[in-house]
Formats: structure tokens, C-alpha cells, sequence
């Protein structure tokens, strides 16, 4: 046998190294993304946390730490209340009084002696002109209400206080809905909002109740006859309430505040208007029918024709004239004879004219019954 044959083969070195699987960039790149991550939110956290108390020093400083003025943007003259009188006879509403003399007052006999004429006397200062028909009175009973609903130490940086005094103006009752309240450099709080514009009194329980354009109660009462604005009576819904106080956000309920409001807002461009003292609604519930109240001998609405206009301007009954017809008509009469009650007897007779001519109706109690006489135009 072959000696090579014979020969037992060597076995096989299992220790031997095995080949490396390749590298894992996916586990590395998923391990160092997250580490970054981490370091980034860390990073962020230690700069806000080392830079909020410069950052909030910044903040108060632009916008000031304590409030110190509130201001409101006041109501334009040009929108003053409609009344009967001079503005200045209604200390209320009109921001700066008008002391001119009027024509009839005897004039002061002026006792000094004459300058002489090389030496002219130095010109009046002009008077400051009014800017806003609210009164000194009322800007500091708002101003002074705006600080309490902010508070004694209001954040600087929240905004509940701000929402505190807009919630404090809008249930005052002298803005239309919720106004704007906002900061501004140097301490200052601006209201910015639309005002409610004062249109009649409704005469009620003894006092006459500010009423503006859109049928809501305003925070003024007055003594009767003393607000020199036009005047609602027979109105039989009481002035809106809420917690046993009046309610300024609601308007005044009942269809004929509405028409009787209507009416004055009608009439008032015309010349003339200042001979109405008030419009009687008491009927308005029956008949839907309005009546125009003169102003009377003593300049208020007592001895005052009354004219039956009927129905509200917005929807005259059938059979009546349309609100333009009755102007006009009331235009004539004043052109003929002075007056749109045609100078009727105030104590025994009442005007129509809202048929197609006007009647007069005959109301004495000794008459025994209502007597109709046709008049022109």
C-alpha cells in the first residue's frame, strides 16, 4: 500500500475568525439623530430660561408695568344728540357751555370810562370749540369705572384685565356692543368702540330715561322736562332690569318704543321740529296709531296740540296717507299758520292728518260727543 494512501488528513481549524458583517449606518444615524434632538430641546430650554426674565423686563418696558391713563376716543360733536334746544341748555350733553347773551337780555350799562381811541381794547381770546357732546361729568364717571374693572395690580401681560374693562364699557350703556381695549407705550389703555347716540326720553315712574337711537335705556335720568330732548309717553313696558339694576345691554321691549322712535327719527330733519315736545304711544298697543304732542304755552309738552299721525313711518295702516304725504302736510300747515297744529284750541280740539284731508276732532267734555270738522290743506 502506498505510503501516502496510508496518511490520516489533518482536521479542519473551526477557531479560525469569521468574516464582519458590514457597518450599521442606519442604527448610527437613528442613535445620533436622537442625541442631537435631545441636545437641540435642551439647548432651547436653557436659553429660554436664561433669557425670559430680560426678555419679560423688555415686555414690561414696551408696554409699561402699571397703567396709568385710560383713554377714550369721545364722541364727535358732530354727532350730538337731536334736541329742541341749543345744545348748551343741556349741561349733560355738551361738553363746553355757551355763555352768549341772548338777544332780548337788557344789556349792563358799562360804567367804566371810555379808553381812548389810540388805545383799542386787546381782543377776547377765542373761546376752546367743543369737540364731544359728552360732559366732563360723564368722561370721569367712565374713566373712573374703566380703572375700577382693571383693578389695583393688573398683569402687564395678561389680557384679562383688558377683557375686564371692555366687559365694564359695554354693559355702562354707552357703547353700541363690546368695545376695543388695548395697550399702548407709556402705561396707556385705549377704548376704542362705537358710542350710543342719546335720541329721546321715554317719561316714566316719575323721571324722564335716556334713550338712544336703537331702543336701549342709557345711564342718565332726569327730572321732568329738564333733558331738552323730545319726549315718549304712554309707554307701558318698564325700563329693562337685570339683578335688581337696570339693564343697559337689552333694549326697551315693546313694539310701540320702536314706532314712537321711528317717528322722531322721521321728523327731525324738518324745519319745524322743534315745535314737537313728545310722541304719545299710549293707543300704539289699540289702534296703532301715533300721536304728535305740540309744545305747549309753558315750552314743555303740557297745553300742547295734539296731532294724530297714525301709523309707525315704516308701515302706515290702509287707507293712510304715505309717511311723505304727512310731512308735507305738516309742512303746509306751518307755512300757513305758523304752527303744525294749524293753531287749533289745544284744550277742546285734536288734528288727523292721515286721511287724504285733515280733520279736527272736537274733544271737550261738553261737546257730548266727538265732533269732526274738515280743514285745508
Amino acid at each position: 500500500m502506498d505510503e501516502a494512501t496510508n496518511q490520516i488528513p489533518e482536521p479542519i481549524d473551526d477557531a479560525q475568525p469569521a468574516p464582519k458583517p458590514p457597518f450599521a449606518w442606519g442604527k448610527f444615524l437613528g442613535y445620533f439623530g436622537a442625541v442631537t434632538v435631545a441636545g437641540l430641546l435642551v439647548g432651547v430650554g436653557a436659553a429660554l430660561y436664561i433669557g425670559y426674565r430680560p426678555l419679560e423686563r423688555h415686555t414690561q418696558q414696551v408696554v409699561g408695568e402699571r397703567i396709568t391713563r385710560i383713554e377714550f376716543t369721545w364722541p364727535s360733536i358732530n354727532a350730538a344728540p337731536v334736541k329742541r334746544a341749543s345744545a348748551s341748555a343741556n349741561p349733560a350733553f355738551t361738553a363746553v357751555a355757551d355763555d352768549t347773551p341772548a338777544k332780548d337780555a337788557p344789556r349792563k350799562r358799562n360804567t367804566r370810562p371810555a379808553k381812548p381811541a389810540a388805545q383799542p381794547a386787546a381782543p377776547e381770546p377765542a373761546k376752546p370749540e367743543a369737540t364731544t357732546w359728552l360732559s366732563p361729568q360723564f368722561q370721569e364717571e367712565l374713566t373712573a369705572a374703566a380703572f375700577a374693572a382693571l383693578g389695583n395690580e393688573p398683569d402687564p401681560l395678561s389680557r384679562e384685565p383688558l377683557d375686564f374693562v371692555a366687559d365694564a364699557m359695554e354693559r355702562s350703556g354707552w357703547f353700541v356692543g363690546r368695545p376695543v381695549v388695548e395697550r399702548r407705550p407709556g402705561g396707556v389703555l385705549a377704548v376704542l368702540g362705537s358710542w350710543r347716540i342719546p335720541a329721546v326720553v321715554v317719561r316714566q315712574g316719575g323721571s324722564d330715561h335716556l334713550l338712544s337711537w336703537d331702543a336701549h335705556p342709557m345711564p342718565v335720568q332726569y327730572a321732568l322736562g329738564q333733558s331738552r330732548l323730545p319726549v315718549l309717553v304712554g309707554v307701558s313696558a318698564p325700563r329693562p332690569m337685570r339683578d335688581a339694576k337696570p339693564d343697559y345691554t337689552s333694549q326697551w321691549s315693546g313694539e310701540e318704543v320702536t314706532a314712537g322712535i321711528e317717528l322722531f327719527k322721521a321728523i327731525a330733519p324738518q324745519p319745524w321740529f322743534s315745535q314737537v315736545a313728545a310722541v304719545d304711544v299710549a293707543t300704539f298697543r289699540e289702534n296703532r296709531r301715533l300721536v304728535i304732542i305740540t309744545v305747549g304755552p309753558s315750552g314743555t309738552l303740557e297745553g300742547g296740540g295734539r296731532i294724530v299721525w297714525g301709523g309707525r313711518p315704516s308701515k302706515p295702516l290702509p287707507g293712510e296717507l304715505p309717511t311723505r304725504r304727512k310731512i308735507e302736510r305738516l309742512t303746509e300747515l306751518n307755512r300757513k299758520f305758523g304752527r303744525i297744529d294749524g293753531g287749533i284750541d289745544t284744550s277742546t280740539q285734536m288734528l288727523e292728518i292721515f286721511w287724504e284731508r285733515p280733520l279736527i276732532l272736537n274733544i271737550s267734555a261738553s261737546a257730548g260727543a266727538v265732533r269732526v270738522e274738515e280743514t285745508t290743506p
